[in-house]
């Protein structure tokens, strides 16, 4: 196979938007899409190596596998095993847990399954997963896995018939995309099945290239169409975002963007020249090692960190991922894809032992709950996370679709309801004093915002999701109305609804302020013609930052915990959103209560009272939190 040097321009074009979005750095919205650009170009080398194999007669399927282990274990292996140096020093419990079952579905090839148990890739979340990234390897090594068997039998057909083949494995790989998006976009985002049609794409471009026999098109139409093709995947990395719903029929524009630069790239055109400059030939060498340094460079960074770090560094962590990858390389890549400086035994058993290490050390972090026996300055991560525990209310069962009543009523005559998604739910603890005094039934259900005939959909919120969302709502209302027993109904939410789509339980609707406002105004006079008493709570403040994160920072540190206090003008824009939403709501009449005006009295937002943590995370009070506020702050008397 004749080396292309634009290609591996190519590949440099696809891993730097990559960095620069995980850097979160201005201008790369859309730069998720070079992991398609990957998939395509990975597709194309692929079955180019397999054909020239298969027509030669020199195919043997163990030195598919051994090359493809030599390109991608030992530099994946070092980046897990530094890893592994960091989280130990770095990670809170939980997080180790997450990052030791990440090693394990790592090396056992299937890390975008894990991560689609796990996260959305598109959430804040996701950016302090050390090895979120390998999602995509995964893709890969389950592409390569069966690919081989592919090729021998698409050889066996004639021509015309290969891309036909071909042609429907990418349309049905597409259309199961197109049908997976619309039950959840996370499984649509990392699995295999519907990502194959990306790689496919790339096969089809090495068998219609092949069957040329290296015969050129027109100049003037191959200049064109590979300049196009360029263009879309600039156009793409620019102009797509993380609302964009991806994937979708948006992700056609990066990966047949590269098909045509792949396709109709030739010597001495203008794109063929960029693409072969020696800086980008030099970044898409060390493309792979970068693209694995990143995200723990990253992640590690931001666990570290009590705020988000500054532009600056992230800019200077681009520069030390870089720098990283010339190194890897140069001392691991290129040694170990060379049979003469490191034979097929030493190959085995180092990954042998690499393997056996991950998988034990992960086995052991999820059974020791991410070694949560480690102490910093004494204190003991068991204890942190203890504080930082999710709020579930009363229990647990008391979030989800499909829970009991009876399961979660505080008091044996209850006359209050609280009603809501999570920001309602971690409402319990304060609520929890004097049974006597007030007795509430828990009906809450995570990110089920708290109205009548509409739910949110998108993102990890899938059809069926909103569809069990529309029927909790209304079997709680269905209930509060025909309980006489119910005298007040206390609502609670993030109250945000930007940035998804909406579902009436037969049709979807793009995001519409009004259409949101009618419904829950609705649902409110609704609960009051019933004779209830409706009270609206407002959103924790927030600033946009892990505060739970920061108070376990600092306490670990052994700093105080006001560093994670923040001001007014701090407020981040989606707690701004919910807030001016329950503006309007109390504008037009409904009781409101203001946290914002507990808990930022002074102007100064507290993060924590007393050394108890407020916060467990950006916004929802901790169980202790709560508590406090419940006993100190006489958050009952409010109602």
């Amino acid at each position: 196979m004749k080396y292309r040097h634009e290609i591996d321009g190519l590949r440099a074009i696809a891993v730097i938007p990559v960095i620069f979005f995980h850097a979160g750095l201005p201008y790369f919205s859309g730069g998720f899409v070079g992991v398609d650009v990957f998939f395509v170009i990975s597709g194309y080398l692929i079955t180019s190596i397999l054909v020239r194999d298969v027509r030669v007669g020199t195919f043997r399927l163990t030195d598919f596998y051994e090359r493809r282990a030599r390109r991608i274990l030992p530099a994946l292996f070092l980046v897990m095993f530094v890893s592994v140096l960091f989280s130990w020093f770095v990670l809170l419990a939980a997080d180790m847990k997450a990052f030791s079952q990440s090693l394990v579905s790592i090396s056992l090839l299937s890390p975008n399954i894990l991560f689609w148990l796990q996260t959305d890739y598109f959430s804040s979340a996701a950016e302090m997963k050390p090895l979120l990234h390998t999602w995509s390897i995964g893709v890969e090594e389950q592409f390569y896995l069966f690919w081989p068997l592919v090729i021998l039998l698409i050889w066996k057909c004639q021509g015309r018939h290969q891309f036909l083949l071909l042609i429907t494995l990418c349309l049905i790989s597409f259309f199961a995309m197109q049908y997976a998006r619309t039950e959840s976009t996370s499984f649509a985002f990392y699995q295999f099945p519907t990502r194959a049609w990306e790689l496919i794409l790339g096969a089809l471009a090495a068998l219609f290239l092949n069957s040329r026999d290296g015969r050129l098109f027109g100049d003037l139409m191959a200049s064109i169409m590979a300049a196009f093709g360029l263009f879309l995947i600039f156009f793409s990395v620019v102009w797509l975002d993380k609302k964009s719903g991806y994937p979708s029929t948006w992700t056609m524009l990066p990966t047949t963007g590269t098909l045509l630069v792949i396709v109709f790239s030739q010597p001495k055109q203008v794109v063929t020249r960029f693409l072969g400059q020696s800086w980008l030939v030099a970044i898409g060498l060390i493309s792979y090692s970068a693209y694995l340094w990143h995200q723990p460079v990253f992640a590690f960074a931001r666990h570290y960190a009590k705020v988000p770090p500054p532009w600056q560094l992230m800019v200077f962590l681009v520069f030390v991922s870089f720098l990283l990858a010339y190194c890897t390389w140069r001392f691991i890549e290129r040694p170990f894809r060379s049979v003469s400086q490191v034979s097929r035994r030493y190959l085995l058993n180092t990954c042998f032992v690499a393997i056996s290490f991950f998988i034990g050390f992960g086995l052991i972090g999820h059974f020791s709950n991410g070694y949560d026996g480690r102490q910093f300055n004494s204190i003991s991560l068991r204890e942190i996370d203890t504080l930082m525990k999710p709020n579930y209310g009363l229990s647990e069962q008391c979030d989800g679709y499909s829970q009991e009543i009876d399961t979660c009523v505080y008091g044996t005559a209850p006359n209050t309801v609280l009603w809501g998604d999570s920001y309602a739910m971690h409402l319990a603890p304060a609520l929890m004093g004097d049974p006597e005094a007030l007795s509430f039934v828990q009906r809450t259900f995570s990110s089920c915002r708290p109205m009548l005939g509409l739910s949110i959909m998108g993102g990890d919120y899938s059809a069926e999701w909103a569809q069990n969302c529309l029927e909790f709502n209304q079997k709680t209302v269905d209930w509060i109305v025909a309980n006489d027993q119910i005298k007040r109904v206390v609502i609670s939410s993030m109250f945000l609804f930007s940035g998804y789509k909406l579902f009436d339980g037969n049709q979807f609707y793009d995001y519409n302020s009004k259409m949101v406002e009618d419904a829950f105004i609705n649902s409110l006079l609704l609960l009051e013609g019933a004779g209830k008493d409706v009270i609206i709570v407002s959103p924790m403040p927030s600033n946009g930052h892990d505060i739970g994160r920061c108070l376990a920072r600092s306490k670990i540190a052994g700093e105080s915990l006001n560093a994670c206090n923040f001001d007014r003008d701090e407020w981040s824009d989606e707690f701004l959103e919910g807030h001016s939403f329950v503006s309007r709501l109390a504008s037009e009449g409904f009781r409101t209560i203001w946290l914002d005006k507990i808990f930022c009295k002074t102007g100064t937002c507290l993060a924590s009272y007393e050394g108890i943590f407020v916060f467990r995370d950006k916004g929802h009070l901790s169980i202790s939190g709560a508590t406090y506020m419940g006993e100190k702050l006489n958050f009952a008397d409010h109602l």
